[in-house]
Protein backbone atom coordinates (compact mmCIF):
# COMPACT_ATOMS: atom_id res chain seq x y z
CA UNK A 1 0.00 0.00 0.00
CA UNK A 2 1.15 3.40 -0.91
CA UNK A 3 1.18 5.90 2.03
CA UNK A 4 2.29 9.03 0.08
CA UNK A 5 3.72 9.84 -2.70
CA UNK A 6 7.14 10.00 -3.86
CA UNK A 7 8.76 12.95 -4.46
CA UNK A 8 10.08 12.03 -7.27
CA UNK A 9 6.56 11.57 -8.66
CA UNK A 10 5.01 14.42 -7.48
CA UNK A 11 7.45 16.64 -9.02
CA UNK A 12 6.37 15.50 -12.73
CA UNK A 13 2.82 15.36 -11.55
CA UNK A 14 3.10 19.23 -10.45
CA UNK A 15 5.07 19.94 -14.18
CA UNK A 16 2.68 18.09 -16.09
CA UNK A 17 -0.14 19.62 -14.16
CA UNK A 18 1.75 22.98 -14.73
CA UNK A 19 1.40 22.91 -18.66
CA UNK A 20 -2.08 23.64 -18.44
CA UNK A 21 -1.93 26.46 -15.49
CA UNK A 22 0.85 28.60 -17.74
CA UNK A 23 -1.31 31.13 -19.98
CA UNK A 24 -2.85 29.50 -22.90
CA UNK A 25 -0.45 31.48 -25.43
CA UNK A 26 2.10 29.35 -24.75
CA UNK A 27 1.27 25.79 -25.25
CA UNK A 28 -1.96 26.61 -27.17
CA UNK A 29 -0.83 26.67 -30.93
CA UNK A 30 0.51 23.13 -30.26
CA UNK A 31 -3.13 21.86 -29.39
CA UNK A 32 -5.71 20.47 -30.69
CA UNK A 33 -8.91 18.31 -29.93
CA UNK A 34 -9.93 16.16 -33.08
CA UNK A 35 -12.86 14.40 -32.59
CA UNK A 36 -12.33 14.18 -28.13
CA UNK A 37 -9.04 12.79 -29.14
CA UNK A 38 -6.24 15.14 -27.88
CA UNK A 39 -2.01 14.85 -28.40
CA UNK A 40 0.34 16.46 -28.53
CA UNK A 41 -0.03 17.89 -32.51
CA UNK A 42 1.12 20.98 -34.75
CA UNK A 43 -1.19 23.30 -35.03
CA UNK A 44 0.85 25.65 -37.00
CA UNK A 45 3.22 29.24 -35.68
CA UNK A 46 0.30 30.79 -37.33
CA UNK A 47 -2.44 32.71 -34.82
CA UNK A 48 -5.08 32.70 -37.46
CA UNK A 49 -7.04 28.95 -38.25
CA UNK A 50 -4.56 26.45 -39.74
CA UNK A 51 -5.13 23.29 -41.22
CA UNK A 52 -4.63 19.82 -39.53
CA UNK A 53 -5.60 16.39 -40.36
CA UNK A 54 -8.17 17.73 -43.05
CA UNK A 55 -10.02 19.87 -40.16
CA UNK A 56 -9.71 23.32 -39.45
CA UNK A 57 -10.17 24.75 -36.12
CA UNK A 58 -8.99 27.84 -34.08
CA UNK A 59 -6.02 28.89 -31.99
CA UNK A 60 -9.08 29.83 -29.73
CA UNK A 61 -10.94 26.63 -29.11
CA UNK A 62 -7.49 24.55 -29.09
CA UNK A 63 -7.26 26.88 -26.37
CA UNK A 64 -9.90 25.97 -25.23
CA UNK A 65 -9.84 22.89 -25.19
CA UNK A 66 -6.43 22.51 -23.68
CA UNK A 67 -7.91 24.15 -20.27
CA UNK A 68 -11.03 22.42 -20.00
CA UNK A 69 -10.97 19.93 -16.98
CA UNK A 70 -7.38 20.97 -15.97
CA UNK A 71 -6.15 21.41 -12.36
CA UNK A 72 -9.52 20.34 -11.10
CA UNK A 73 -8.96 16.75 -9.98
CA UNK A 74 -11.49 16.89 -6.94
CA UNK A 75 -14.10 16.77 -9.62
CA UNK A 76 -13.52 13.32 -10.72
CA UNK A 77 -15.15 11.35 -8.75
CA UNK A 78 -14.20 7.38 -9.79
CA UNK A 79 -14.08 4.68 -7.74
CA UNK A 80 -11.57 3.28 -5.43
CA UNK A 81 -10.13 0.36 -2.99
CA UNK A 82 -11.36 1.14 0.60
CA UNK A 83 -7.44 1.28 1.81
CA UNK A 84 -6.70 3.69 -0.95
CA UNK A 85 -4.50 6.86 0.38
CA UNK A 86 -6.22 10.31 -0.07
CA UNK A 87 -2.81 11.89 -1.73
CA UNK A 88 -2.86 8.70 -3.73
CA UNK A 89 -6.28 9.25 -5.45
CA UNK A 90 -5.31 13.18 -6.42
CA UNK A 91 -2.23 11.46 -7.96
CA UNK A 92 -4.25 9.53 -10.08
CA UNK A 93 -7.02 11.78 -10.73
CA UNK A 94 -4.27 14.16 -11.75
CA UNK A 95 -2.77 11.30 -14.22
CA UNK A 96 -5.62 10.79 -15.80
CA UNK A 97 -6.42 14.50 -16.57
CA UNK A 98 -2.57 14.55 -17.86
CA UNK A 99 -3.20 12.01 -20.41
CA UNK A 100 -6.52 13.07 -21.13
CA UNK A 101 -8.58 10.07 -19.95
CA UNK A 102 -11.12 12.39 -19.03
CA UNK A 103 -12.25 15.69 -20.29
CA UNK A 104 -14.77 18.18 -18.43
CA UNK A 105 -17.74 16.38 -16.72
CA UNK A 106 -18.22 12.65 -16.62
CA UNK A 107 -20.94 10.15 -16.39
CA UNK A 108 -19.96 7.60 -13.31
CA UNK A 109 -19.87 5.24 -16.22
CA UNK A 110 -18.15 6.94 -18.86
CA UNK A 111 -14.96 7.53 -15.57
CA UNK A 112 -15.92 3.59 -15.11
CA UNK A 113 -14.80 3.30 -18.84
CA UNK A 114 -11.74 5.82 -18.56
CA UNK A 115 -10.08 3.57 -15.77
CA UNK A 116 -10.85 0.75 -17.53
CA UNK A 117 -9.23 2.08 -20.48
CA UNK A 118 -5.93 2.96 -18.49
CA UNK A 119 -6.34 -0.93 -16.90
CA UNK A 120 -6.08 -2.19 -19.84
CA UNK A 121 -3.28 -0.06 -21.39
CA UNK A 122 -1.17 -0.21 -18.78
CA UNK A 123 -1.72 -4.04 -18.83
CA UNK A 124 -3.20 -4.87 -15.16
CA UNK A 125 -6.76 -6.36 -14.18
CA UNK A 126 -9.35 -4.60 -15.83
CA UNK A 127 -11.89 -3.54 -12.53
CA UNK A 128 -12.83 -0.15 -13.38
CA UNK A 129 -11.85 0.42 -9.67
CA UNK A 130 -8.43 2.60 -8.84
CA UNK A 131 -6.43 0.34 -6.80
CA UNK A 132 -3.14 -0.48 -5.46
CA UNK A 133 -2.16 -2.95 -8.60
CA UNK A 134 -3.02 0.04 -10.84
CA UNK A 135 -1.38 2.85 -8.95
CA UNK A 136 1.75 0.47 -8.81
CA UNK A 137 2.33 0.44 -12.26
CA UNK A 138 1.67 3.70 -13.80
CA UNK A 139 3.61 5.59 -10.86
CA UNK A 140 7.01 6.11 -11.94
CA UNK A 141 6.52 4.05 -15.03
CA UNK A 142 8.78 5.31 -18.16
CA UNK A 143 6.10 5.95 -20.87
CA UNK A 144 5.71 8.18 -24.03
CA UNK A 145 4.62 11.74 -23.72
CA UNK A 146 2.23 11.42 -26.37
CA UNK A 147 -1.70 11.22 -24.85
CA UNK A 148 -3.65 7.65 -24.38
CA UNK A 149 -6.19 8.15 -27.04
CA UNK A 150 -10.12 7.84 -26.45
CA UNK A 151 -11.55 5.43 -28.83
CA UNK A 152 -15.50 4.86 -28.88
CA UNK A 153 -16.76 0.88 -27.62
CA UNK A 154 -17.71 0.13 -30.79
CA UNK A 155 -14.44 1.07 -32.19
CA UNK A 156 -13.09 -0.90 -29.51
CA UNK A 157 -14.94 -4.05 -30.40
CA UNK A 158 -13.58 -4.19 -33.37
CA UNK A 159 -9.82 -3.39 -32.81
CA UNK A 160 -6.99 -2.65 -30.69
CA UNK A 161 -5.07 -0.08 -32.30
CA UNK A 162 -5.97 3.00 -32.72
CA UNK A 163 -4.94 5.94 -35.66
CA UNK A 164 -4.90 9.15 -35.87
CA UNK A 165 -4.08 9.89 -40.18
CA UNK A 166 -1.50 9.06 -42.16
CA UNK A 167 0.79 10.84 -44.91
CA UNK A 168 -0.63 11.23 -48.19
CA UNK A 169 2.48 10.15 -50.08
CA UNK A 170 4.39 6.71 -49.55
CA UNK A 171 8.58 7.93 -49.71
CA UNK A 172 9.31 9.76 -46.91
CA UNK A 173 12.80 11.36 -45.60
CA UNK A 174 14.40 11.67 -42.26
CA UNK A 175 16.94 13.22 -40.75
CA UNK A 176 18.57 14.20 -37.32
CA UNK A 177 19.15 17.23 -36.27
CA UNK A 178 21.61 16.08 -33.20
CA UNK A 179 23.24 13.59 -32.11
CA UNK A 180 23.33 11.75 -28.18
CA UNK A 181 26.41 11.16 -26.56
CA UNK A 182 25.35 7.74 -24.87
CA UNK A 183 25.79 5.72 -28.18
CA UNK A 184 28.16 6.47 -30.92
CA UNK A 185 27.06 8.60 -33.69
CA UNK A 186 26.81 5.60 -36.47
CA UNK A 187 25.05 3.57 -33.83
CA UNK A 188 22.55 5.94 -33.59
CA UNK A 189 22.09 6.43 -37.24
CA UNK A 190 22.21 2.70 -37.55
CA UNK A 191 19.27 2.44 -34.80
CA UNK A 192 16.93 4.65 -36.27
CA UNK A 193 17.12 3.26 -39.57
CA UNK A 194 16.50 0.04 -38.24
CA UNK A 195 13.76 1.50 -36.45
CA UNK A 196 11.92 2.74 -39.67
CA UNK A 197 12.29 0.06 -41.61
CA UNK A 198 10.51 -1.81 -38.93
CA UNK A 199 7.20 0.03 -40.27
CA UNK A 200 8.64 -0.25 -43.78
CA UNK A 201 8.86 -4.34 -43.82
CA UNK A 202 4.99 -4.75 -43.26
CA UNK A 203 3.32 -1.89 -45.33
CA UNK A 204 3.90 0.48 -47.94
CA UNK A 205 6.42 2.91 -46.91
CA UNK A 206 9.88 3.91 -47.65
CA UNK A 207 12.19 5.71 -45.79
CA UNK A 208 15.38 7.58 -46.96
CA UNK A 209 17.63 9.45 -44.74
CA UNK A 210 18.52 13.03 -45.89
CA UNK A 211 20.59 16.13 -44.80
CA UNK A 212 18.64 18.56 -41.60
CA UNK A 213 16.21 20.50 -42.11
CA UNK A 214 15.16 18.85 -45.48
CA UNK A 215 13.32 16.16 -44.12
CA UNK A 216 9.79 15.06 -43.74
CA UNK A 217 10.39 13.37 -40.27
CA UNK A 218 13.29 15.22 -38.00
CA UNK A 219 14.88 13.62 -35.04
CA UNK A 220 16.38 15.25 -32.39
CA UNK A 221 17.51 14.87 -28.74
CA UNK A 222 16.42 17.72 -26.36
CA UNK A 223 16.49 18.38 -22.65
CA UNK A 224 13.49 20.05 -20.71
CA UNK A 225 11.73 23.42 -22.41
CA UNK A 226 13.17 22.58 -26.00
CA UNK A 227 10.53 24.83 -27.55
CA UNK A 228 7.62 22.74 -28.89
CA UNK A 229 5.32 24.01 -25.31
CA UNK A 230 6.04 20.27 -24.16
CA UNK A 231 9.02 20.04 -22.13
CA UNK A 232 10.68 16.40 -20.54
CA UNK A 233 11.07 16.07 -17.27
CA UNK A 234 14.43 15.07 -16.98
CA UNK A 235 15.40 11.18 -16.10
CA UNK A 236 12.90 8.33 -15.98
CA UNK A 237 8.84 9.31 -16.33
CA UNK A 238 8.92 10.94 -19.86
CA UNK A 239 11.03 9.28 -22.25
CA UNK A 240 10.16 10.63 -25.51
CA UNK A 241 7.10 12.19 -27.81
CA UNK A 242 6.18 12.78 -31.45
CA UNK A 243 3.80 14.18 -33.43
CA UNK A 244 1.40 13.13 -36.22
CA UNK A 245 1.84 13.62 -40.08
CA UNK A 246 1.94 17.42 -41.02
CA UNK A 247 3.75 19.95 -42.19
CA UNK A 248 6.23 21.98 -40.06
CA UNK A 249 6.69 20.13 -37.09
CA UNK A 250 4.56 17.04 -37.78
CA UNK A 251 6.15 13.53 -37.65
CA UNK A 252 9.05 15.44 -35.87
CA UNK A 253 10.63 12.63 -32.93
CA UNK A 254 11.78 14.02 -29.62
CA UNK A 255 13.79 11.73 -27.31
CA UNK A 256 14.63 13.14 -23.79
CA UNK A 257 18.46 13.60 -23.40
CA UNK A 258 18.37 13.49 -19.80
CA UNK A 259 17.37 9.51 -20.12
CA UNK A 260 20.95 7.20 -20.66
CA UNK A 261 20.06 5.34 -24.03
CA UNK A 262 22.01 2.41 -25.47
CA UNK A 263 22.04 -0.42 -27.59
CA UNK A 264 21.77 -3.99 -27.55
CA UNK A 265 22.20 -3.97 -23.92
CA UNK A 266 19.85 -4.45 -20.83
CA UNK A 267 21.27 -1.06 -19.17
CA UNK A 268 19.90 2.38 -19.67
CA UNK A 269 16.51 2.75 -21.87
CA UNK A 270 16.86 1.12 -25.42
CA UNK A 271 16.88 3.54 -27.98
CA UNK A 272 15.83 1.54 -30.57
CA UNK A 273 12.33 0.17 -29.16
CA UNK A 274 11.66 4.20 -28.05
CA UNK A 275 12.10 4.86 -31.58
CA UNK A 276 10.22 2.65 -33.03
CA UNK A 277 7.34 3.58 -30.76
CA UNK A 278 7.93 7.27 -31.72
CA UNK A 279 7.81 6.71 -34.92
CA UNK A 280 4.63 4.88 -34.93
CA UNK A 281 3.00 7.88 -34.34
CA UNK A 282 4.88 9.68 -37.01
CA UNK A 283 3.36 7.91 -39.13
CA UNK A 284 -0.09 8.51 -37.72
CA UNK A 285 -0.78 5.50 -34.67
CA UNK A 286 -1.95 6.49 -31.94
CA UNK A 287 -1.51 4.29 -28.60
CA UNK A 288 -2.75 0.87 -28.12
CA UNK A 289 -4.66 -0.57 -25.39
CA UNK A 290 -2.99 -3.98 -26.41
CA UNK A 291 -0.40 -3.96 -23.42
CA UNK A 292 2.02 -5.90 -24.95
CA UNK A 293 1.50 -3.84 -28.81
CA UNK A 294 4.72 -1.88 -29.42
CA UNK A 295 2.43 1.59 -29.43
CA UNK A 296 1.25 1.13 -26.07
CA UNK A 297 2.31 3.88 -23.92
CA UNK A 298 4.50 2.18 -21.81
CA UNK A 299 8.10 1.31 -21.98
CA UNK A 300 8.85 -2.33 -22.52
CA UNK A 301 12.59 -2.67 -22.42
CA UNK A 302 15.08 -4.27 -24.37
CA UNK A 303 13.70 -6.72 -26.54
CA UNK A 304 16.19 -9.20 -28.22
CA UNK A 305 14.32 -10.67 -30.92
CA UNK A 306 11.77 -7.83 -31.28
CA UNK A 307 9.03 -8.45 -33.33
CA UNK A 308 5.60 -6.77 -34.31
CA UNK A 309 2.89 -7.56 -32.49
CA UNK A 310 -0.03 -8.12 -34.57
CA UNK A 311 -1.80 -5.20 -33.12
CA UNK A 312 0.42 -3.13 -34.54
CA UNK A 313 0.70 -4.51 -37.96
CA UNK A 314 -2.85 -4.48 -38.42
CA UNK A 315 -2.85 -0.47 -37.43
CA UNK A 316 0.16 0.50 -40.03
CA UNK A 317 -1.14 -1.77 -42.68
CA UNK A 318 -4.90 0.07 -42.28
CA UNK A 319 -3.18 3.54 -42.98
CA UNK A 320 -0.98 2.44 -46.00
CA UNK A 321 -1.99 -1.22 -47.12
CA UNK A 322 0.23 -4.25 -46.88
CA UNK A 323 3.97 -4.31 -48.32
CA UNK A 324 3.89 -7.46 -50.78
CA UNK A 325 5.18 -10.91 -49.06
CA UNK A 326 4.27 -8.61 -45.92
CA UNK A 327 2.00 -10.46 -43.32
CA UNK A 328 -1.65 -9.47 -44.04
CA UNK A 329 -3.94 -8.46 -41.24
CA UNK A 330 -5.49 -11.05 -39.47
CA UNK A 331 -9.31 -11.46 -39.03
CA UNK A 332 -9.56 -11.04 -35.25
CA UNK A 333 -11.66 -14.79 -33.87
CA UNK A 334 -14.64 -14.13 -32.29
CA UNK A 335 -13.59 -16.98 -30.35
CA UNK A 336 -11.29 -20.12 -30.40
CA UNK A 337 -12.07 -22.32 -34.15
CA UNK A 338 -12.27 -25.98 -33.23
CA UNK A 339 -10.91 -27.26 -36.38
CA UNK A 340 -13.07 -30.04 -37.56
CA UNK A 341 -11.79 -33.62 -38.02
CA UNK A 342 -9.24 -34.70 -40.25
CA UNK A 343 -6.51 -36.80 -40.40
CA UNK A 344 -5.00 -37.64 -37.22
CA UNK A 345 -1.68 -35.19 -36.98
CA UNK A 346 0.75 -38.18 -35.41
CA UNK A 347 2.64 -35.25 -33.95
CA UNK A 348 0.99 -35.11 -31.11
CA UNK A 349 1.84 -38.40 -29.63
CA UNK A 350 5.76 -37.52 -29.16
CA UNK A 351 5.00 -33.67 -28.42
CA UNK A 352 6.65 -32.60 -25.11
CA UNK A 353 3.02 -31.61 -23.06
CA UNK A 354 3.15 -28.10 -21.42
CA UNK A 355 -0.25 -27.40 -20.89
CA UNK A 356 -3.83 -29.14 -21.27
CA UNK A 357 -7.65 -28.11 -19.74
CA UNK A 358 -10.28 -28.73 -20.80
CA UNK A 359 -13.99 -26.94 -20.61
CA UNK A 360 -16.43 -25.15 -23.07
CA UNK A 361 -15.21 -21.68 -24.75
CA UNK A 362 -16.71 -18.51 -26.39
CA UNK A 363 -18.37 -19.72 -29.34
CA UNK A 364 -18.01 -23.33 -28.93
CA UNK A 365 -20.62 -25.42 -26.68
CA UNK A 366 -18.91 -29.15 -27.00
CA UNK A 367 -16.51 -29.44 -23.62
CA UNK A 368 -13.60 -30.36 -25.38
CA UNK A 369 -9.76 -31.42 -24.72
CA UNK A 370 -7.18 -28.83 -25.75
CA UNK A 371 -3.74 -29.83 -25.48
CA UNK A 372 -0.56 -27.13 -25.76
CA UNK A 373 2.79 -28.11 -27.10
CA UNK A 374 5.27 -25.24 -27.91
CA UNK A 375 3.52 -22.95 -30.07
CA UNK A 376 1.16 -25.46 -31.24
CA UNK A 377 -1.99 -27.08 -29.99
CA UNK A 378 -4.68 -29.76 -30.68
CA UNK A 379 -8.52 -30.17 -29.91
CA UNK A 380 -10.11 -33.27 -28.73
CA UNK A 381 -13.94 -33.42 -28.90
CA UNK A 382 -15.55 -36.19 -26.92
CA UNK A 383 -14.07 -39.29 -28.07
CA UNK A 384 -13.70 -37.92 -31.54
CA UNK A 385 -10.64 -38.33 -32.61
CA UNK A 386 -7.62 -35.35 -31.73
CA UNK A 387 -7.48 -32.34 -34.31
CA UNK A 388 -4.79 -31.61 -36.45
CA UNK A 389 -1.86 -29.26 -35.19
CA UNK A 390 -3.21 -25.63 -35.17
CA UNK A 391 -0.86 -22.78 -34.28
CA UNK A 392 -1.90 -21.01 -31.14
CA UNK A 393 -0.98 -17.53 -32.23
CA UNK A 394 -3.55 -17.64 -35.17
CA UNK A 395 -6.48 -18.87 -33.08
CA UNK A 396 -5.75 -17.08 -29.81
CA UNK A 397 -4.62 -13.62 -31.39
CA UNK A 398 -2.05 -11.46 -30.38
CA UNK A 399 -0.31 -14.31 -28.38
CA UNK A 400 3.47 -14.73 -28.91
CA UNK A 401 4.38 -16.48 -25.50
CA UNK A 402 4.49 -20.30 -25.20
CA UNK A 403 1.81 -22.08 -22.66
CA UNK A 404 3.14 -22.86 -19.78
CA UNK A 405 -0.14 -23.75 -18.11
CA UNK A 406 -3.60 -22.90 -18.92
CA UNK A 407 -7.55 -23.34 -17.29
CA UNK A 408 -11.10 -21.98 -18.76
CA UNK A 409 -12.49 -19.62 -16.50
CA UNK A 410 -15.83 -18.03 -15.99
CA UNK A 411 -16.14 -14.59 -14.87
CA UNK A 412 -19.53 -12.09 -15.22
CA UNK A 413 -20.93 -15.12 -17.42
CA UNK A 414 -18.09 -15.72 -19.98
CA UNK A 415 -15.99 -18.42 -20.21
CA UNK A 416 -12.27 -17.23 -21.42
CA UNK A 417 -9.25 -19.04 -22.05
CA UNK A 418 -6.37 -18.21 -19.34
CA UNK A 419 -3.09 -18.98 -20.04
CA UNK A 420 0.08 -18.77 -18.15
CA UNK A 421 3.58 -18.11 -19.94
CA UNK A 422 6.87 -17.09 -17.98
CA UNK A 423 5.58 -14.29 -15.55
CA UNK A 424 2.81 -13.38 -17.48
CA UNK A 425 -0.83 -14.40 -17.61
CA UNK A 426 -2.74 -14.36 -20.75
CA UNK A 427 -6.91 -13.87 -20.50
CA UNK A 428 -8.99 -14.38 -23.82
CA UNK A 429 -12.72 -13.50 -24.07
CA UNK A 430 -14.78 -13.25 -27.49
CA UNK A 431 -12.85 -10.81 -29.45
CA UNK A 432 -10.77 -9.44 -27.14
CA UNK A 433 -8.00 -10.78 -24.63
CA UNK A 434 -5.58 -9.16 -21.86
CA UNK A 435 -2.17 -9.61 -20.78
CA UNK A 436 -0.87 -8.89 -17.29
CA UNK A 437 2.08 -9.77 -14.94
CA UNK A 438 1.24 -12.79 -12.98
CA UNK A 439 2.59 -10.93 -9.67
CA UNK A 440 0.77 -7.73 -10.04
CA UNK A 441 -2.28 -9.66 -10.58
CA UNK A 442 -2.58 -12.85 -8.64
CA UNK A 443 -0.08 -11.99 -5.96
CA UNK A 444 1.88 -14.63 -6.03
CA UNK A 445 6.08 -14.29 -6.50
CA UNK A 446 7.36 -17.16 -9.01
CA UNK A 447 9.30 -17.06 -12.14
CA UNK A 448 6.24 -18.91 -13.86
CA UNK A 449 3.37 -21.35 -13.28
CA UNK A 450 3.89 -25.15 -13.87
CA UNK A 451 0.29 -26.44 -13.94
CA UNK A 452 -3.21 -24.79 -13.35
CA UNK A 453 -6.70 -26.09 -12.79
CA UNK A 454 -10.64 -25.02 -12.06
CA UNK A 455 -11.26 -27.93 -9.11
CA UNK A 456 -14.98 -29.42 -9.46
CA UNK A 457 -15.46 -30.02 -5.90
CA UNK A 458 -15.45 -25.98 -4.70
CA UNK A 459 -14.75 -23.68 -7.96
CA UNK A 460 -11.44 -22.96 -6.94
CA UNK A 461 -8.50 -22.41 -9.29
CA UNK A 462 -5.02 -24.50 -8.86
CA UNK A 463 -1.67 -23.20 -9.32
CA UNK A 464 1.30 -25.24 -9.12
CA UNK A 465 4.97 -24.13 -9.42
CA UNK A 466 7.60 -26.68 -8.67
CA UNK A 467 6.62 -28.05 -5.15
CA UNK A 468 4.28 -25.75 -4.24
CA UNK A 469 0.80 -24.14 -4.89
CA UNK A 470 -1.90 -21.65 -4.52
CA UNK A 471 -5.52 -21.26 -4.35
CA UNK A 472 -7.08 -18.65 -6.68
CA UNK A 473 -10.42 -16.40 -6.05
CA UNK A 474 -11.94 -16.95 -9.41
CA UNK A 475 -13.60 -13.66 -9.52
CA UNK A 476 -10.60 -11.80 -8.57
CA UNK A 477 -7.50 -14.00 -9.70
CA UNK A 478 -6.46 -13.42 -6.58
CA UNK A 479 -4.49 -15.64 -4.10
CA UNK A 480 -6.07 -16.84 -1.36
CA UNK A 481 -4.48 -16.14 2.18
CA UNK A 482 -2.31 -18.97 4.00
CA UNK A 483 -0.61 -20.07 0.22
CA UNK A 484 1.81 -21.20 -0.90
CA UNK A 485 1.38 -24.95 0.74
CA UNK A 486 3.65 -28.08 -0.08
CA UNK A 487 1.72 -30.42 -3.28
CA UNK A 488 2.99 -33.04 -0.49
CA UNK A 489 1.02 -31.87 2.22
CA UNK A 490 -2.02 -31.87 0.82
CA UNK A 491 -2.20 -33.58 -2.40
CA UNK A 492 -0.95 -36.56 -0.92
CA UNK A 493 1.56 -39.07 -3.27
CA UNK A 494 2.58 -35.79 -5.32
CA UNK A 495 5.41 -33.84 -4.89
CA UNK A 496 5.63 -32.03 -7.92
CA UNK A 497 6.69 -30.48 -10.56
CA UNK A 498 3.34 -31.16 -12.24
CA UNK A 499 3.45 -30.73 -15.67
CA UNK A 500 -0.29 -30.09 -16.46
CA UNK A 501 -3.63 -30.64 -14.93
CA UNK A 502 -7.46 -30.25 -15.46
CA UNK A 503 -10.91 -31.05 -14.34
CA UNK A 504 -13.75 -32.70 -16.12
CA UNK A 505 -17.07 -31.67 -15.04
CA UNK A 506 -18.34 -29.91 -11.31
CA UNK A 507 -17.46 -33.13 -8.77
CA UNK A 508 -15.87 -35.52 -11.25
CA UNK A 509 -12.49 -36.06 -11.60
CA UNK A 510 -9.54 -34.00 -12.39
CA UNK A 511 -6.18 -35.36 -14.00
CA UNK A 512 -2.47 -34.68 -13.04
CA UNK A 513 0.45 -34.84 -15.67
CA UNK A 514 3.62 -35.79 -14.68
CA UNK A 515 6.00 -36.58 -17.04
CA UNK A 516 4.11 -38.67 -19.63
CA UNK A 517 2.01 -40.10 -16.93
CA UNK A 518 -1.56 -39.30 -15.76
CA UNK A 519 -2.61 -39.69 -11.99
CA UNK A 520 -6.80 -39.39 -11.50
CA UNK A 521 -8.42 -37.61 -8.85
CA UNK A 522 -11.58 -38.43 -7.36
CA UNK A 523 -13.23 -35.05 -6.85
CA UNK A 524 -15.95 -36.19 -4.66
CA UNK A 525 -13.91 -38.56 -2.70
CA UNK A 526 -10.92 -36.71 -2.04
CA UNK A 527 -7.93 -39.29 -3.02
CA UNK A 528 -5.94 -40.37 -5.65
CA UNK A 529 -6.43 -43.77 -7.93
CA UNK A 530 -2.49 -45.48 -6.96
CA UNK A 531 -2.41 -46.40 -10.91
CA UNK A 532 -1.29 -43.90 -13.66
CA UNK A 533 -2.33 -44.08 -16.58
CA UNK A 534 -0.94 -43.06 -20.00
CA UNK A 535 -1.76 -39.48 -21.82
CA UNK A 536 -0.86 -40.68 -24.90
CA UNK A 537 -2.77 -43.82 -25.17
CA UNK A 538 -5.67 -43.09 -23.15
CA UNK A 539 -6.29 -39.31 -23.98
CA UNK A 540 -4.94 -39.35 -27.72
CA UNK A 541 -5.24 -42.44 -28.77
CA UNK A 542 -1.56 -42.92 -30.01
CA UNK A 543 -0.81 -46.71 -30.51
CA UNK A 544 -2.98 -49.24 -29.71
CA UNK A 545 -6.48 -48.08 -28.41
CA UNK A 546 -6.13 -48.84 -24.85
CA UNK A 547 -9.33 -46.88 -23.25
CA UNK A 548 -11.19 -43.59 -24.19
CA UNK A 549 -9.38 -41.94 -22.18
CA UNK A 550 -11.52 -38.94 -20.81
CA UNK A 551 -14.81 -40.45 -21.24
CA UNK A 552 -13.63 -43.75 -20.34
CA UNK A 553 -14.57 -45.73 -17.10
CA UNK A 554 -12.60 -45.15 -14.28
CA UNK A 555 -10.08 -47.65 -12.97
CA UNK A 556 -10.10 -48.16 -9.69
CA UNK A 557 -8.04 -50.62 -8.67
CA UNK A 558 -4.73 -50.39 -6.62
CA UNK A 559 -4.48 -49.26 -3.58
CA UNK A 560 -5.98 -46.21 -2.32
CA UNK A 561 -4.32 -43.25 -0.40
CA UNK A 562 -7.45 -42.62 1.57
CA UNK A 563 -6.91 -42.20 5.40
CA UNK A 564 -4.13 -39.44 4.87
CA UNK A 565 -5.90 -37.33 2.54
CA UNK A 566 -8.94 -37.42 4.41
CA UNK A 567 -7.03 -35.75 7.17
CA UNK A 568 -6.29 -32.88 4.81
CA UNK A 569 -9.88 -32.13 4.48
CA UNK A 570 -9.75 -29.94 7.70
CA UNK A 571 -8.03 -27.72 5.48
CA UNK A 572 -10.43 -28.11 2.68
CA UNK A 573 -7.60 -28.05 0.69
Amino acid sequence: MYTQLSSRATQRLLLLLGMFLVPSTVFGQFWQNTQGNSYPQYQGTSTSDSTYGGQQQSQQNSQQSQGQGQGQTSNIDIDFDDDMDPEDIEFFKGYMQIYEYVEGAETPEELREAVMRLQRMAGVEVTGILNNQTLARIRNAERCGNKDRRVSNDEMRKKRYAIQHGWSKRKLTWAIKNYTPDVAKATTIRVLTTAFQVWGDVARLDFNPTRFPKADIIVQFARGNHGDGYAFDGPGGTLAHAYFPGDGIGGDVHFDEDETFSDRTRQGTNLFIVAAHEIGHSLGLAHSEVSKSLMAPYYQGFQPRFTLNTDDVRGIQSLYGARANAPNRPNRPGGPVIPDNGPKDRGVCNAPISAVTYGQVAGHPTPSLFIFSGEQFWVRKGTEPVSNALRTEAVFTEMSAVPDAAFIRTFRGQRRMVFFSGTEIWEFTQGAYQASDIRVRTGIRTNGIDAAFKWGRNNRIYVFYRTLYWRLNENTMRADRGYPRPIKDNWRGRNGPINAAWTEGKGGVSYFLIDKQVSTFKDNEVFFIAETRSFASDWLICGQNIGSGADGPIKTSGLLLIASFLLTMKRVL
